[in-house]
């Protein structure tokens, strides 16, 4: 599992269409991001290119980065409200407006795919259960 840690100079609101994304592969997710016309989407697949990279080094063999890129997806998108920097708007007649000029975090958590794990569960013989059985 690992998680990215974003800092982006954006509110929430901005962020929330990357909440529907949850539960699906990394390729797909930056695809998203290349098709969206957002700065702050272009960071986050900058930081998502620089984690592949890093992949990439750690791997041994070109086969088992290619392998695991196809089973890495997104787990969950998170925001978090960070500081907001608070600045004057100077009005008319001595009155002021103040602008919030909100940031947040953006944790992304990726996981690799599991198989899914089936038991054969057997049938239980109860001709040779001692269960009900008189002594």
């Amino acid at each position: 599992m690992f998680k990215l840690k974003i800092f982006l100079k954006a509110s929430t609101k901005k962020l929330k269409k990357l909440s529907m994304l949850k539960n699906r592969s990394l390729n797909a997710f930056i695809l998203f991001l290349t098709k969206e016309r957002n700065k702050h989407f272009d960071t986050i697949r900058k930081h998502l290119i620089v984690f592949i990279a890093q992949v990439k080094t750690m791997s041994i063999t070109n086969d088992l980065f290619i392998n695991l890129i196809n089973d890495l997806f997104i787990n969950s998108v998170e925001y978090l409200n960070s500081k907001s920097l608070k600045r004057l708007n100077i009005r008319a007649k001595g009155r002021s407006d103040i602008i919030k000029k909100r940031n947040s975090y953006l944790i992304i958590t990726i996981m690799k795919k599991k198989e899914p794990h089936y038991t054969i569960l057997g049938k239980k013989n109860y001709l040779n259960s001692s269960y009900g059985k008189k002594n």
